[in-house]
C-alpha cells in the first residue's frame, strides 16, 4: 500500500471520511507527512515513516514521554503499525522566523526541561560504547574520499573523551530540539513537532545543534535557554557535549552525502574543522 493510501485508511477509522490536504513532508525523504482534512474541515497530521526504527522509536515517544508536552506538542490519535503510519493532532503555529527571539529559546527550554522530566533519570553505562558503535558505522559506510584523516582521527577521540568522563545519565531527549521542529502561535507559545529521533539519551544531546548553529551567532538566545532551563553546562557536560557534536559532525557529513545535501555537510565539516583536542 502506497504511504498516502495508508495514510488515508488510518485517518478514516479514526476520523471518518478524510482527503489529504498540504504536502509538509521534508525534501530527504525520511517519510511522507501530509495534513488530513476530515468532513468538517479541521485538519489532523499522518505521517507515514519509511523506516522502522524511526516508526518504532517516534511512536514510543508519543506513547511514553510527549503527553508530559500537551498541548504544546502533538496528541497521538491512531496508528497502523504494519504499515508504519500515525495519525496526530496538528499544533497551531508557524516557522520560527530566521532571525529568532530569546523569547523562544526560553519557551522552548522549558518544554524541553518537562520532555527530559517525563520519567526519572536511569545511569547510562552503555552510553559510549553506542556512541562507539555508531561512529564506526557511519565511518564504514562513507563513500572513499569523502572523509578525511583528521576528521576520523578528531571524532575517534572524541570517544575517548566520552569514556574519561563519569557515566551519564539518560533522559528522554528530542535528538533534534531545534527551531525547524519548533512552531509559534499568535501568543507566542511554542509547540513541538518530530520526535522519531527520540531515545533515552544525556541531556545535553538535546542543545548540540543550538551550540553550533543558533547560539554561536546569537550567544544571548543561549542565556535565554538556561535560564528557561533551570541550570547550566558543568565544565565536564561541555566537553562530553564538544566531544558528542564532533561525532554527530561525522555523521551529518556522511548522511548529507549519501542525501544530495551539500550545504548541510559543508556546515558540519565546518564545525567538525574547529574541535581540537
Amino acid at each position: 500500500m502506497r504511504p498516502e493510501e495508508a495514510l488515508l485508511v488510518a485517518a478514516a477509522e479514526a476520523l471518518g471520511p478524510c482527503r489529504l490536504g498540504a504536502d509538509l513532508s521534508w525534501d530527504h525523504g525520511e517519510s511522507v507527512v501530509r495534513e488530513i482534512v476530515a468532513a468538517d474541515g479541521t485538519v489532523q497530521i499522518g505521517k507515514a515513516h519509511r523506516r522502522a526504527k524511526k516508526f518504532a522509536a517516534e511512536l514510543h515517544a508519543y506513547r511514553s514521554w510527549v503527553p508530559v508536552l500537551e498541548p504544546w506538542a502533538p496528541r497521538l490519535l491512531a496508528t497502523d503499525e504494519p504499515n508504519q503510519v500515525m495519525i496526530l493532532t496538528k499544533v497551531p503555529g508557524e516557522p520560527v522566523p530566521d532571525d529568532g527571539d530569546p523569547a523562544i529559546h526560553r519557551s522552548a527550554a522549558d518544554l524541553l526541561r518537562r520532555f527530559h522530566d517525563a520519567v526519572p533519570a536511569i545511569p547510562g553505562g552503555n552510553y559510549v560504547e553506542a556512541e562507539r558503535r555508531r561512529l564506526g558505522s557511519w565511518v564504514g559506510r562513507a563513500r572513499p574520499g569523502l572523509l578525511t584523516e583528521r576528521e576520523v582521527t578528531v571524532a575517534r577521540q572524541a570517544i575517548e573523551v566520552l569514556a574519561s568522563a563519569p557515566d551519564p545519565l539518560l533522559v528522554p531527549c528530542h535528538c533534534d530540539w531545534q527551531p525547524r521542529n519548533w512552531l509559534v502561535d499568535g501568543t507566542g507559545s511554542v509547540h513541538v513537532i518530530d520526535f522519531e529521533h527520540a531515545r533515552l539519551w544525556p541531556w545535553w544531546a538535546d542543545i548540540t545543534r543550538l551550540w553550533w548553529a543558533e547560539w554561536s551567532r546569537h550567544p544571548e538566545f543561549a542565556d535565554a535557554f538556561f535560564a528557561g532551563y533551570g541550570r547550566t553546562l558543568e565544565r565536564i557536560e561541555q566537553r562530553c557535549l564538544q566531544a558528542a557534536s564532533a561525532i554527530s559532525h561525522l555523521v551529518t557529513i556522511v548522511w548529507a552525502d549519501e542525501h544530495d545535501d551539500p550545504a548541510y555537510g559543508a556546515a558540519a565539516r565546518t564545525h567538525l574543522g574547529r574541535i581540537d583536542w
